[in-house]
């Protein structure tokens, strides 16, 4: 998988090749790409990402991660609790409130059937590409470089 700046080139064969090398350079990776990433290097791939630059983006991008994204974090062994409550000062987020024309009404999402700690995250997204590139650089066949 190569990526320069937005153009992201996928093959298929080369994403299901566990000997493969994945190189990814970068200016700016989204959330869900830090997670795609992360996902190829737990499953033994070995991959080397190139980066612009490994210090925290300094500027205001907010992110909101829906419930099952949480629970994709947890999954795929982030410990999304941890990492969602404390170390990027993640908010709980329960659902929409809509408003138009003077009237408003609420949407929650539908918890019910999860434990309660599932909800929606509001979060700064600097932090937690921070806390992203921190847990993947304890992968043994992951590499971070800057270019």
């Amino acid at each position: 998988m190569i990526m320069c700046k937005f153009s992201i080139i996928f093959d298929n064969s080369i994403l299901f090749d566990k000997n493969i090398v994945t190189v990814l350079v970068e200016s700016y990776i989204k959330f869900n790409f830090k997670l795609i990433i992360w996902s190829k290097a737990q499953d033994g791939r070995r991959v080397h990402v190139i980066e612009r630059d490994l210090s925290e983006p300094d500027r205001i991008v907010g992110e909101l991660l829906q419930p099952g994204g949480y629970l994709k974090l947890i999954e795929l062994g982030l410990e999304g609790r941890r990492i969602m409550n404390f170390e990027i000062d993640a908010q709980q987020v329960f659902g929409y409130a809509l408003f138009k024309d003077g009237k408003r009404t609420r949407l929650s999402y539908p918890l019910e059937n999860f434990h309660s700690d599932v909800s929606g995250r509001s979060f700064h997204n600097g932090r937690f590409i921070q806390r992203m590139r921190e847990k993947a650089a304890s992968l043994p066949k992951y590499a971070f470089s800057p270019f």
